[in-house]
């Protein structure tokens, strides 16, 4: 036995790991206990008042960790150290770099109904909408294409499902793809309107009525409806496609219509074109003895049609305004053609009444009635009783619709009707969000969107972006849903694959959008495109200023990012900006690990943030205020994290016009720590006063803040104040970085601050304390708890990055004239497993040698004998079974629990590999596994994880 062969301590700490609930609770990644003995690292502490503590994904959550260092250094004086441990990362470090948030037993509801697809569905980055549910038909799809613009695809006996999601079921939280089924029958070409062989269309939206979509193309200027269906004989043996075009505008020069062909086929060689009654019908015969595809078609008065290109195309002359043209292709064996032909003039005379231009005033409703939802006020036991408190309103989850609530856009009309967007496709039209909202009515307004991850009303008129268009959603018949899907955008947003695409308005008008590749400015008509800013690592959320100065954001990772940060776009202000990419703000990754995004206030009635900059966390579900401020031409911020959270991870904000208070949506999706699948709050100011810091300034000699009212000098002592720096490393092949001392770099933890002096100035209001050993750091800490003039409690907990400091302040002695004023971001090429440095790092603080542990005996086996016993004699039942034997929550005692664990698919991305892969598993005194042993793990899923 392994076990035996440990020395008495290492005994005693696997004996921990085989009694202890954590390894039944916790799952696959390293079980440890806290990992430091100061109280702060203590995951069980610091609950109190907590949002839903208990939830799964918060049972080992670390809460105000460096609030919680700093309260008991506060109260310790005692400890002299002057360096301190650095934040051990999600749940205490207990379970990987990202602890439980990516896991699907965390996901906060499990769907496993699929919705129905919309009548039009867009999904992928491939600008294609899916076109279902027309009249006559079962089981049939229309794909037509936004991008290379026309009829792509149509599939008889076709289906539409969601593939399962690493992090969920396959009933779709998150709108990122498609799984089409069926049979192709034809196939559009390439390019299908031109003139003299060059591309002319341009897509400009469609309308939906009833089961009926009518999709708009600008062939240069002359705006062209297509109303595309497909029609199934009575036999079902047959399906035809059938377009009818509108021309709404004159073309005198006229285009060519690429005709669509059989799938797979080839044109063939052109039959003898003839007249086909009733009417200026003409039959154009395609094919080979393989199969045949015929093409009717009828021209109103108004249009000249011929064919070229050996029956490919037709040739449209002199096209006047308010011409029509009706296109009826079919394909099959060349036996069927004359039943065909007979059967393509019975689906004419069903089809010709059908006008393009009568179905663009509205249609029925499509979406079952409102639902009612109630709030929930003063929802927050932490913000209960401050300046602001948070208020919860129910949402709509078993609406009947069944498509989920993963909210991540809002805006607000200046009636103060609400729209919110979801990841799935989904516009809701919410009513009733002010007051006490007792009664809030929610409404599908719009569906089957590609992922539309930011909305602005404009003139009550919503407008979402989504992959890749800017679309504006117009209801016309004032029915409570959209009818025209307007497409903005008069080119393709760029970044369809990556994240961001918040969408904000600045005071003239222009869209602010962001992606990884960049923050991009669109005109308001959608015409020029313009871009502003750099790009970042998986930007999620936008702030724009009024003038037009944006505030994008980077998540932490291997591109640079040793954690989350805040950047700026080009602007007057920051032209002479001494910050790496024009950040402004490095997050520290227990405050902030996912942002979410920002919101420029001028709004007197929120109280003493209204003139402010605010912003949410979609990784932990917090809100924060945000001062920027511009040393010698470069802007830096502080962030000072709020009290109270939400209920998922908070993704927009938008003010409420008949109140002035903001309202938040978030949801469930990767690497939050949600416990909802979406969310809706209301941010209230209560009017109770409550001194705020509102500016702040660093010094060569200290900090300076300023708050908003008076303060008791009795409060401001040297004493009270708790200041700390770190850095972090970036890196281009790391993943984030652990927190490392600003005088002594390298060495991970906190550089403790001597306050040499705390002054209040005159104003009473603004506070300096002398720090001689202040230096510029992505992040400084102060904390203290101070008293306001009536003597109340004032808790202040502010991180400020330093990125270039003041000069001197007149308030204390002036720094040495050696002292650096700027900061250099430290980098490394490799920096090494964030997540393995620092449990190496605490193990050495503990004795735990954790990096010079044992490693198990190199093993030679044969492919063929690998197969589940094989695994669970060498590997399961020495390394595996003490968390993850009979009875836990993760049982690999059967090949069916393990094979819960791995991918056949991907092989390299099964949990199981991943657990086995980090240094730190098996944890701590087990010995790590041998590559040869890993090397076989991985060698068995790719076998397929056979019994």
């Amino acid at each position: 036995m392994i076990l035996k062969s440990l020395s008495p301590a290492s005994f005693l700490a696997a004996l921990f790991l085989l009694s202890s609930p954590l390894a039944a609770q916790y799952g696959e990644l390293p079980i440890r206990p806290n990992l430091a003995p100061e109280p702060y690292f203590r995951t069980e502490d610091g609950r109190q008042n907590k949002r839903e503590p208990d939830a799964l994904i918060n049972r080992f959550r670390l809460y105000d960790f460096y609030r919680r260092q700093a309260d008991w250094h506060l109260s310790n004086p005692s400890d002299t150290r002057d360096l301190l441990p650095p934040y051990p990362g999600l749940d205490g470090g207990r379970r990987g770099h990202w602890g439980a948030t990516n896991e699907k037993e965390t996901t906060a509801l499990r769907r496993d109904q699929s919705p129905d697809f919309s009548l039009v569905t867009s999904r992928r980055n491939d600008g294609e909408f899916y076109v279902l549910d027309h009249p006559g038909t079962s089981g049939s799809l229309i794909v037509m294409d936004s991008l290379a613009p026309g009829f792509r695809r149509a599939y008889a006996n076709a289906s539409l499902s969601v593939p399962e999601h690493p992090f969920g079921l396959g009933a779709d939280r998150f709108g990122f793809e498609l799984k089409v089924a069926g049979d192709v029958f034809l196939e559009g070409a390439k390019t299908e309107w031109t003139r003299d062989s060059k591309p002319v269309a341009w897509f400009g939206g469609y309308q939906v009525h009833g089961k009926q979509a009518v999709f708009s193309w600008e062939l240069e200027k002359t705006r062209v409806l297509d109303l595309p269906s497909l029609h199934t004989s009575p036999d079902g043996k047959q399906t035809a496609l059938v377009r009818r075009f509108e021309f709404l505008d004159a073309a005198p020069n006229g285009f060519q219509l690429a005709l669509p062909l059989r799938s797979g086929g080839k044109g063939g060689s052109l039959a003898p074109v003839t007249k086909n009654e009733p009417g200026p019908g003409l039959i154009i015969q395609l094919g080979d003895a393989s199969g045949v595809t015929l093409h009717r078609f009828i021209a109103s008065v108004g249009v000249r049609v011929d064919v070229s290109d050996n029956g490919s195309k037709l040739e449209l002359f002199d096209v006047g305004a308010n011409a029509r043209l009706q296109v009826l292709s079919w394909t099959g064996p060349p036996s069927s053609v004359s039943a065909a032909e007979a059967w393509l003039e019975q689906v004419f005379e069903e089809t010709k009444n059908a006008i393009p231009s009568s179905l663009l005033r509205g249609g029925p409703s499509r979406f079952t009635a409102p639902v009612a939802t109630t709030a929930k006020l003063n929802a927050d036991p932490e913000a209960s009783g401050t300046t602001y408190e948070i208020d919860d309103v129910a949402l709509p989850f078993d609406h009947p619709d069944h498509t989920p609530l993963t909210l991540s856009g809002l805006s607000f009309a200046s009636d103060g009707t609400a729209y919110a967007c979801s990841l799935v496709g989904d516009v809701w039209k919410i009513t009733g969000l002010h007051g006490d909202m007792r009664e809030v009515r929610w409404k599908r307004y719009a569906a089957g969107l590609n992922l539309p991850m930011g909305l602005e009303v404009v003139d009550g008129v919503p407008y979402v972006a989504t992959v890749p268009h800017l679309l504006r959603l117009t209801d016309l018949n004032g029915d409570g849903e959209a009818d025209h899907y307007e497409r903005i955008s008069r080119m393709p947003l760029p970044g369809t694959n990556q994240n961001g695409r918040d969408l904000r308005r600045d005071a003239s008008g222009n869209f602010c959008y962001n992606t990884a590749g960049g923050i991009y400015r669109l005109s308001p008509d959608g015409g020029r495109l313009d871009k502003i800013g750099r790009g970042a690592r998986n930007p999620f959320g936008l702030g724009v200023r009024a003038d037009g100065l944006v505030i994008s954001d980077s998540s932490e990772g291997n591109s640079e990012n040793g954690t989350c940060t805040l950047y700026e776009s080009d602007h007057p202000e920051n032209a002479a900006s001494a910050a790496k990419g024009k950040r402004l703000l490095y997050f520290p990754r227990g405050v902030e690990n996912s942002p979410g995004s920002r919101l420029f206030l001028d709004e007197p009635r929120f109280g003493p943030l209204g003139k402010s900059l605010i912003g949410v966390s979609f990784g932990n579900g917090g809100w924060y205020s945000i001062l920027r401020d511009i040393a010698g031409g470069t802007p830096q911020a502080a962030v000072l994290p709020m009290p109270g959270s939400f209920l998922s991870g908070a993704c927009r904000l938008a003010v409420q016009p008949l109140d002035g208070q903001v309202f938040v949506v978030g949801l469930d999706g990767w690497g939050d720590q949600a416990v909802r699948e979406g969310c809706l709050h209301r941010i209230r100011f209560t009017g109770r006063a409550t001194p705020f810091v509102t500016a702040w300034q660093g010094h060569r000699n200290g900090l300076r803040l300023k708050f908003d009212q008076d303060l008791d000098p009795e409060s401001v002592t040297a004493a009270a104040f708790f200041v700390q720096q770190w850095n972090y490393v970036d890196s281009p092949k790391t993943y984030g970085s652990p927190e490392y001392s600003v005088k002594k770099p390298g060495a991970p933890g906190h550089d403790r601050l001597k306050v040499a002096q705390a002054v209040l100035l005159p104003d009473r209001r603004t506070v300096f304390l002398h720090l001689p050993e202040l230096l510029p750091a992505m992040c400084s800490q102060v904390r203290a708890t101070l008293a306001d003039a009536s003597g109340k409690p004032v808790s202040l907990d502010c991180y400020a990055t330093l990125q270039r400091l003041h000069p001197d302040a007149p308030e204390a002695a002036a720094a040495p004239a050696s002292r650096i004023a700027t900061l250099t971001v430290p980098r490394a090429e490799e920096n090494g497993s964030t997540y393995q440095n620092l449990l190496e790092h605490f193990d050495r603080l503990a004795g735990r040698e954790s990096a010079k542990r044992a490693v198990t005996p190199e093993i030679t086996y044969r492919s063929e004998d690998l197969n589940y016993g094989w695994i669970k004699t060498n590997v399961l039942t020495p390394h595996c079974f003490p968390c993850h034997g009979p009875g836990t929550q993760h049982d690999y005692s059967t090949v069916a629990g393990l094979r819960l664990k791995v991918r056949t698919d991907a092989p390299a991305k099964s949990v199981l590999h991943g657990m086995v892969s980090t240094g730190g598993m098996p944890p701590y005194p087990l010995p790590a596994l041998s590559p040869s042993m890993k090397k076989a793990l991985l060698d068995w899923i790719q076998k397929g994880a056979p019994e």
